[in-house]
C-alpha cells in the first residue's frame, strides 16, 4: 500500500546492498549480468508483513566462468589442445564462459574455429573468446652451415646473437683470443 511506504528505490543496480542496518535492502539484479558479479548469489525478497521479516531466496543464477589458456608455438594441435584445457563439460554446462586464449598471431592460425565453436555451443550456455596475441613468437636460429670450426661457430654465433651489442669488437677479441689458446 502506497501509504505505507515511505521510500521506494528503482533503478539499474546489479549487486546487492543492505543499507542502514537493512532498512534498506537492495536485492540487485535476478541473474549475473556481468563477470564483476562471478561470485554473487542472486535472487530477491520476501516481506512478511505479518512477522514483520524479510527473507532473501535464491534463484540459483547461471554461472558465469573465467578460463585463461596459454597456448605456446611449440603446441602442434592448439584447438585440440583448448579444447583439453578447458573445464570438464559438467563445469561448463550451462555456464557462461569468458574464455582468454593467450596465443602468438602466429599459432592464432592454426586454430579451427569452427571446431572450437562447436565444441564450446554444445557444452556452455553462452561464450566469449578474448583473444590476447600480445606473446612474442620466440625463431630458433640455425647456423647456416655445419661447420665442427669452433672460431667459425663463435664468428657466426656472435654475428646472430650479440650483432647490436654495445662492446661487440672487444667480445668479438676476447672471444678469439680464448679460442685460439
Amino acid at each position: 500500500p502506497l501509504e505505507e511506504i515511505n521510500l521506494a528505490v528503482f533503478g539499474h543496480i546489479h549487486t546487492h546492498q543492505e543499507l542502514d542496518n537493512r532498512k534498506v535492502i537492495v536485492p540487485g539484479s535476478l541473474e549475473r549480468v556481468d563477470f564483476g558479479e562471478v561470485n554473487e548469489d542472486k535472487g530477491f525478497y520476501v516481506y512478511d508483513t505479518e512477522a514483520n521479516s524479510i527473507e532473501f531466496h535464491s534463484n540459483n543464477p547461471r554461472k558465469l566462468l573465467k578460463h585463461t589458456i596459454e597456448i605456446s608455438d611449440q603446441v602442434n594441435n592448439p584447438t585440440e589442445y583448448i579444447i583439453d584445457n578447458l573445464p570438464q563439460p559438467d563445469a561448463l554446462d550451462e555456464a557462461i564462459l569468458r574464455l582468454e586464449l593467450i596465443v602468438s598471431e602466429m599459432n592464432k592460425k592454426n586454430i579451427r574455429l569452427k571446431e572450437l565453436g562447436e565444441y564450446l555451443d554444445k557444452n556452455t550456455f553462452h561464450y566469449d573468446i578474448i583473444w590476447d596475441t600480445s606473446v612474442e613468437t620466440k625463431e630458433t636460429k640455425v647456423l647456416s652451415e655445419l661447420v665442427l670450426d669452433p672460431l667459425s661457430l663463435f664468428q657466426e654465433f656472435i654475428k646472430e646473437k650479440y650483432h647490436d651489442y654495445p662492446s661487440l669488437n672487444s667480445l668479438r677479441e676476447i672471444g678469439q683470443e680464448i679460442l685460439e689458446e
